[in-house]
């Protein structure tokens, strides 16, 4: 099987079916530190039996867990996991796919575990009866998402003859309740789906790994050529779910967040035949344009929309839709009549002036550089060339300019040797995070001069090269990547904009009331998400609180913002990496732009310097600090072991001070699953004294593995190289400093560290738990009423030392009343 590739793609590959008629592609790149391979099933939830809707959805989660090989059900997950990896799985209306990646050297033994999903699943009871609950909850979690909402809401208005009309999540009364009450066993329909749609021939695999071609077919053939082939075809709609006498009709919808939008959706033919051509991408360009003379520049100009979108929606065999989605206005709502006749203009148009070639061609020389380069882009009318080498290169980058106003870091790219480049700047400015309206203002500033630029900027971020800019503790950030033959122009255009900016009063009182819009939607974000939130703000000395921001938020004036521009600048230091297809000489030009545009700006001096750095607050020894918000919005979430799902456990970490975090969401009471999370940390104590010097030495050298792996593309390292630079640490090298230090790590120092600092037993542990409690009207805010101390001795074992918990009722007291960690050691001469 002949595949194309990229001129520029070093990687080999190989396409294949087997006897069984498996599709299999695979990648042979001899530098991968990490290996990985996808499954693709052509079936989905439009598959589902009538009485068992999310059966498909179900079966995805159960493969996870068991197979006849390997019938204990974490053995692959704890193996791809002791081994760098990661692993995940979804599934869509006609489609179900399966990934994972994983140390290169472990790829075989993970391709052994991975194909008996497909040969030989468990389906055991238990874990049947536990899993659908993790299913439910998964389902309880999208109830309060406008975006599955209205999913479910275009579902509900198709045909409900067509497959397209099921819900496809299911809950526990789709899979449980239901089917019992009927006397069907789902583990038994699990089987049956499985033996009638996992067939060999309607999947196909992917396979990256450092291995040759042959070897990984040698491994693929061996492993995967006893996945049965059922002699099936994928399922295939003729007839569309729309049917012509619902062509027309207009649905009201009231949100969960406060949100504004226009969505117009046509049903639209199967369109996988004309993937060459892609026509729905040509009509997409067009609706979809953001440049002077658009449709939206259109919407825009008369206040009515911030923001459209359009392209193909649900691309299914047999079918699919097109999309036309506008975000309105306050304006805008009342004029939805008027925006649906100019968008009906703008197609008719479309359709009387016909294919424009110049148009097409355009678009396809875009996405042929886009293939070529992978994620990188090109105006088609650019030169395009990688500039030369210059002796003396440094292996990290350095400092070229030096100034009381500006510090520049250069490093000329090496190793990815594409025409691209990345520019990072960070502007220190004090007035920026000074208080709760400066913070309004600076951010609101920030969406206008975006919002002003969208039109410039717009053609060339089709060609890959775009900016970003945004607010920090200590300034303002911008970032210009892609391209780098016209990066300088754009710099210079976002520097004169940033530098001379006027405000207009039409699109202030739009993108304000906008901010205002975000601010407030904020209480209706996910609960574990007001977790994170609310324990940086409470550590943070200089975050400011969203509701502090909106009780000053009347002070944000068109007058206020004029006055705040006018100043913005007028002190100022900044720090900037340039790194990729440049020279030195090409750097210090950017240099100049950046100096010439500030030319009066006044630089900071080094104690203001030193003001702006954020510091944190020092939790007493031995303590257990509680912080509990409720929320009205959110019920529960999804559960594993019948108490809680871990969404993240790490690291977090400051420039002074880091800790270790749990986050989790559970539909059981903050308290209870904090218990539990003790409990854990109790196990883990036993876990690491009793594990094997083998198995300790394992887990070593899989983070050895996942810390050196090296970046895949140039932002990537610019990312690494700049965070160094912004943390003012400047240790470039820290990975391999930092795993060469892990390799002399002991099981006996790892004991004392955990004992030391995690350990509910310790003498000096510092712990702080936020708490969101559910109060809708079966929330456990509203009824759960247990002794949550009696419920912490029956479900888990107490720790010998109980810490009586100090309770926070006001942040701004119990900050005001903490001491702060000392000042980071900045030193700006490295």
């Amino acid at each position: 099987m002949s595949i194309i590739k990229s001129s520029e793609d070093n990687r080999e590959y190989r396409g294949l079916t087997l006897e069984n008629g498996l599709k299999v592609m695979l990648i042979s790149d001899a530098k991968t530190e990490k290996s990985a391979a996808a499954m693709d099933v052509f079936v989905g939830h439009m598959s589902d039996p009538e009485e068992l809707l999310g059966l498909a959805h179900f079966l995805e989660h159960m493969l996870f867990l068991g197979t006849e090989k390997y019938p204990d059900e974490s053995e692959y997950s704890h193996f791809i996991s002791k081994h760098s990896g990661s692993n995940n799985a979804y599934t869509s209306h006609d489609h179900t796919t399966y990934i994972f990646d994983i140390g290169s050297d472990y790829l075989k033994e993970a391709l052994d575990r991975f194909c008996q999903f497909f040969i030989s699943p468990l389906f055991t009871e238990s874990a049947t009866d536990r899993e659908v609950k993790a299913v439910h909850s998964e389902h309880e979690k999208n109830i309060a998402s406008d975006l599955w909402r209205i999913l479910q809401l275009e579902k509900s208005l198709s045909n409900p003859e067509h497959d397209f009309s099921k819900f496809g999540t299911g809950n526990i009364y789709t899979l449980d309740e239901n089917p019992k009450s009927k006397g069907i066993s789902v583990r038994d329909q699990l089987i049956k789906f499985h033996k009638k749609w996992y067939s060999s021939d309607i999947m196909s695999l992917a396979v990256l790994g450092s291995e040759s071609l042959d070897e990984l077919e040698k491994i693929v053939v061996d492993k995967f050529s006893a996945v049965p082939k059922k002699g099936i075809k994928p399922p295939f709609w003729s007839e569309h779910p729309i049917e012509e006498s619902s062509y027309i009709y207009r649905t009201f919808v009231v949100p969960i967040k406060d949100l504004r939008n226009l969505l117009i959706t046509f049903p639209t033919p199967d369109l996988h035949p004309y993937y060459k051509s892609s026509p729905s991408n040509y009509i997409a360009h067009l609706i979809g344009h953001e440049g002077k003379g658009s449709l939206l520049s259109e919407l825009r100009a008369r206040g009515w929309a911030n923001g459209l979108e359009s392209g193909g929606k649900f691309e299914t065999r047999g079918f699919s839709f097109f999309c036309v989605s506008v975000d309105l206005t306050e304006i805008g709502i009342n004029h939805t009549d008027e925006i649906m006749s100019l968008i009906f203009q703008y197609i008719e148009l479309i359709r009387r002036e016909g294919l424009q070639k110049w148009i097409f061609d355009q678009c396809k020389e875009i996405k042929a550089t886009h293939f070529k380069y992978l994620d990188k882009s090109k105006p088609y009318n650019f030169n395009f060339d990688l500039v030369k080498r210059e002796p003396g290169q440094g292996k990290f980058p350095s400092i070229i300019k030096d100034t009381p106003l500006m510090r520049l870091w250069f490093k000329q790219d090496d190793e990815f040797l594409l025409p691209k480049a990345n520019l990072k700047f960070e502007f220190k400015i004090p007035l920026v995070n000074a208080d709760p309206h400066h913070v309004n203002l600076s951010r609101l500033f920030l969406s206008l001069l975006r919002d002003d630029l969208n039109e410039y900027i717009y053609s060339a971020i089709l060609a890959g090269l775009n900016y970003a800019i945004h607010n920090t503790k200590q300034g303002i950030m911008l970032g210009v990547y892609g391209y780098n033959e016209m990066q300088p122009m754009l710099l210079d255009k976002v520097m004169y904009k940033l530098t001379n900016f006027k405000t207009d009063e039409k699109r202030f009182c739009i993108l304000k009331e906008q901010y205002v819009r975000s601010l407030k939607n904020f209480k209706m974000d996910q609960p574990h998400e007001h977790s994170i939130y609310n324990n940086n703000i409470i550590l943070s000395e200089k975050d400011w609180h969203k509701d502090e921001l909106l009780d000053v938020i009347d002070e944000l004036t068109i007058e206020s913002m004029n006055e705040f521009v006018g100043n913005l600048f007028s002190k100022t230091y900044i720090e900037g990496l340039v790194h990729g297809n440049l020279t030195k000489s090409n750097a210090l030009d950017i240099f100049n732009i950046i100096e010439q545009t500030l030319s009066k700006s006044k630089p900071l001096t080094l104690s203001q310097l030193v003001k702006l750095s954020d510091r944190e607050l020092v939790l007493e020894d031995n303590s257990h600090v509680i912080y509990e918000v409720t929320n009205e919005y959110h019920k529960c979430s999804k559960l594993r072991n019948s108490w809680g799902y871990l969404v993240y456990s790490g690291l977090r970490r400051n420039t002074v001070v880091q800790g270790f975090r749990f986050v989790i969401r559970s539909d059981r009471h903050p308290r209870f699953v904090d218990s539990r999370i003790e409990a854990f940390l109790q196990y883990m104590i036993n876990f690491i004294r009793e594990m094997s010097i083998d198995e300790f030495n394992d887990h070593k050298q899989a983070l050895q593995v996942k810390r050196l792996e090296k970046p895949k593309r140039l932002s990537s390292m610019t990312d690494r190289y700049w965070g160094e630079i912004l943390r003012q640490t400047y240790i470039f090298d820290r990975d391999v400093i930092e795993t060469n230090e892990l390799l002399s790590v002991t099981k006996e120092e790892l004991m004392i560290f955990f004992e030391k600092f995690l350990s509910n037993e310790s003498k000096i542990r510092r712990k702080l738990a936020c708490h969101v409690i559910s109060m809708t009207s079966d929330g456990v805010g509203k009824k759960d009423q247990v002794d949550m101390t009696s419920e912490y001795v029956k479900d888990a074992p107490p720790p010998k030392q109980i810490v009586t918990p100090i309770i926070i009722k006001d942040t701004l007291i119990f900050k005001s009343s903490r001491p702060l960690y000392p000042q980071k050691k900045i030193s700006y001469d490295p």
